[in-house]
Parts: structure tokens; C-alpha cells; sequence
């Protein structure tokens, strides 16, 4: 053995050393299950990194999809507040259209034709309520041409008959509108029953024994509607023609009928009855 080598003796006893040995062998054991755990805490740590970025990334998502949301329900605020402007530039061009027809008809209208001292006898008291009956009327159906004989002069007087349904009436398509106009009321077509001979017509006269030849009555004012029958034979020809007046004034109610026999070339004569 060589010199100054100093072999260290231990001391414990075979088992102790045994003991030791095991005792070492558990410590690495354990260090190498801590080393694991290490790593296992390390993986989920990056798992819950992962998992944070995922969050944030989901909310950074949801802000968008929101502001998208809120972007489309602006784009349809938008598109129904321009559907509503369509609409009413519409409409708005629809009433110009309108407005510019009225004012292209009214453009060849002279004023002057309409209220002159011709009217004495029509129904209103001064040319301003003629003028405003007038414009009513014309605003109503675009017509002027029936209506002008309602507008009286500044000095005519007022007829006693009541002008307001030969206003309302003015317009109608197919009714002829004579008040105040000379008329025959028995002037009827036979060979053109839908000819404007025989088209319903309202007629008046504060002068009938002038103003209404032919009329059944002619003591004093008189008014009403007047329409034509014609009525066939067998053979389909037309042989009878009557003539209807409903009475309006002074006896409202009272019918009139007249009737043309065309074989015998003659009228039969008036006869009136009373609905009162």
C-alpha cells in the first residue's frame, strides 16, 4: 500500500450501508418524478398560454362581429329611410304631374267667358259664390265647360231653385246638365236611342213658357231631370218613345210622361202624377 494514501473506513455495518444505498436510490427516484412534474406544469403552462390567446383573440372576434351587426342594422335603417323617400318623391312627383295638368288645361281658359251679364237668372246671388262654386268643381273633375252656366252676373237675381245638385251633377259622364237653358223637352232621336238627343239631362227655367218649349208645366219656375225610353215590338223595331221628368220644384216628386207612337206619327199628351 503506498505511502500517505489514507483508505477511509466506514464505520456502519453492511446494513446500514444497504440502507444508505436504498435511501439514495429513492432521493433520485424523486428527483426524477420532480423533474417530471416540471415538465408536465411547463406543457400546461404554455396550454394555458394557448388558451389566453385563444380568449383574447374570441373577444378581439366577438367587438367585430358586433360592429358588424350594428353596421348592417344601420344599412338597413338606411335602406328603409330611403325607400320611404323614394316613395314620397313619388308620390310628390305624381301630385307635380297632376298640378301641371290642371294648370296646362286652365291656360286656355279666358275668366271673362264665364261670369258675364248673360247668366242673370242662374242661382247665385253674386259672381263670388259662382266663382267659388266654380273652382270647387273644376278642382274636383278638371271639367269647366258644364258649370259655366251656374255663374250668374253681379246683378242678376238669385233663381228660387236650389243650385246645388246641378252642381254636383255637372260632371257626371253621360249627363247632360241644362239648367237654365233653353231646352225641347221632347226633342228625342228615335233613330239614335244612345245619341245625346236622348242622354238624361237635367233642365230648369225660372221662365218655362220661354225657356222649355214643350214643357207640362209653365205657371211659374220649373225643374227637374228628364230621361228616354224607347220601347220595341215584336218585330225588334222601335215603335213607342216616352219621355220621363221628375219634378224637383215647386212640386218635388211629381212625374211626368209624355209618349211618341211612331206608327201614328203623334205624342199622346203630358200626364203627371204626385209622389207626396
Amino acid at each position: 500500500m503506498p505511502d500517505g494514501l489514507n483508505i477511509y473506513k466506514s464505520t456502519l455495518t453492511p446494513q446500514e450501508v444497504d440502507e444508505a444505498f436504498r435511501n439514495i436510490g429513492k432521493v433520485q427516484a424523486n428527483i426524477e418524478k420532480a423533474a417530471g412534474y416540471a415538465q408536465t406544469a411547463e406543457h400546461y403552462g404554455t396550454i394555458v398560454q394557448q388558451n389566453q390567446a385563444a380568449i383574447q383573440a374570441i373577444e378581439d372576434n366577438l367587438s367585430d362581429v358586433q360592429g358588424a351587426a350594428q353596421n348592417a342594422a344601420d344599412a338597413k335603417n338606411a335602406a328603409t329611410s330611403a325607400a320611404a323617400s323614394a316613395s314620397a318623391a313619388s308620390q310628390s312627383a305624381s301630385d307635380a304631374e297632376d298640378a301641371a295638368k290642371r294648370a296646362e288645361a286652365a291656360a286656355g281658359v279666358n275668366p271673362s267667358d264665364y261670369y258675364t251679364k248673360q247668366q242673370a237668372d242662374a242661382a247665385f246671388a253674386t259672381a263670388a259664390q259662382g266663382q267659388l262654386a266654380q273652382s270647387a268643381v273644376q278642382s274636383i273633375n278638371g271639367k269647366t265647360g258644364s258649370t259655366v252656366t251656374l255663374a250668374p252676373s253681379d246683378i242678376g237675381a238669385a233663381a228660387p231653385a236650389n243650385v246645388l245638385p246641378n252642381v254636383l251633377v255637372a260632371g257626371l259622364p253621360g249627363i247632360r246638365n241644362l239648367a237654365y237653358t233653353k231646352v225641347n223637352l221632347l226633342d228625342v232621336d228615335a233613330s239614335d236611342p244612345t245619341g245625346e238627343a236622348n242622354t238624361p239631362m237635367f233642365f230648369g227655367s225660372d221662365s218655362p213658357s220661354t225657356q222649355l218649349i214643350n214643357a207640362p208645366y209653365k205657371s211659374g219656375p220649373f225643374y227637374g231631370y228628364r230621361q228616354v225610353f224607347m220601347s220595341k215590338n215584336q218585330g225588334g223595331t222601335i215603335h213607342l218613345v216616352t219621355v220621363l221628368l221628375l219634378e224637383t220644384y215647386p212640386i218635388a216628386g211629381r212625374i211626368w210622361g209624355n209618349t211618341y207612337d211612331m206608327g201614328a206619327s203623334t205624342w199622346y199628351g203630358w200626364h203627371g202624377s204626385s209622389m207626396q
